[in-house]
């Protein structure tokens, strides 16, 4: 299977890559921000390289338990709120941060974190809306994420993530890994909503071996577009990896489905030693 007759090409040149990044909030009782909440489990999650599933899956568990012991903890709203976002689960980490928000509207997080789940969604108005009253909350971080957007206009992202895909490009076939994922994770700062950049990165987190990562990242790119076959593809060979035969199987079925024919042969092979086991 190669994956990489699925990676995308974008011509363009090389900018500089200082573009600011937008990370969501976390609440907990623990800060002055909102010492008056019940008290809720707070993530130390490290992001180095990728997103981690398992620490936003054990947030999530931990705001679920957290609200129904108390519904009015908005800490836990915010907290549930970012996990899901960092899950592409955009629609439900603004239902989330809208809790919160109503539970507490003085509480700058709640802002930040529905700010950073428009942007995800390409709702680039109201996101700076949301950071700009964050600021005004004297949560500084949101100042910057809103003086991001303020620079940043509709063709410039286009031209800019074009650039950066054109450079990853080169990176990926001259097997440089770590560049491939810091210049789509850059793309995905500036178009979080990009399938191809998800797609491509997850290419070379499974270079790198970092299965779990490789299968969010091509988990987002299907929940942005269930029509991109690459993405199918991708998953399909991670699953493969990790020894789950009926998922590959299936994740190459769509991805053949969709038009890619090396994934045909591939849920041809999948099948076969599936119907010989």
């Amino acid at each position: 299977m190669n994956y990489r007759n699925t990676f995308t090409t974008v011509l363009g040149y090389m900018l500089s890559l200082t573009a600011l990044c937008s990370l969501p909030a976390l609440a907990s009782a623990q800060t002055d921000i909102v010492a008056s909440a019940e008290p809720v489990t707070s993530m130390d999650v490290k992001r180095v390289g990728g997103p981690q599933s398992d620490e936003w899956d054990k947030a999530i568990t931990s705001a679920n338990q957290a609200i129904k012991d108390n519904p009015r903890n908005f800490a836990a709203y915010i907290n549930r709120s970012r996990a899901y976002a960092e899950l592409g689960q955009s629609q439900r980490a603004i239902i989330d941060a809208n809790k919160a928000i109503l539970l507490n509207h003085h509480n700058p997080l709640g802002y930040t974190n529905r700010g950073h789940a428009f942007e995800l969604d390409g709702r680039i108005n109201e996101a700076r809306a949301d950071y700009r009253h964050a600021c005004n909350l004297n949560y500084q971080p949101a100042c910057g994420y809103a003086q991001k957007l303020d620079w940043i206009g509709a063709a410039d992202i286009a031209k800019r993530v074009s650039q950066l895909f054109s450079r990853s490009d080169e990176k990926f076939v001259g097997k440089q890994w770590q560049d491939v994922v810091a210049l789509n994770t850059l793309a995905l700062r500036l178009d979080p909503g990009n399938v191809a950049a998800y797609a491509n990165r997850a290419g070379a987190l499974i270079e790198m071996g970092k299965l779990p990562d490789a299968l969010i990242d091509s988990k987002k790119a299907i929940y942005i577009d269930p029509q991109y076959g690459a993405a199918h593809n991708n998953q399909a060979y991670v699953y493969e990896l990790m020894g789950k035969q009926k998922e590959a199987a299936q994740s190459y079925k769509n991805a053949c489905e969709l038009g890619l024919k090396a994934s045909c042969a591939d849920y041809q092979r999948m099948a076969a030693s599936l119907a010989s086991s």
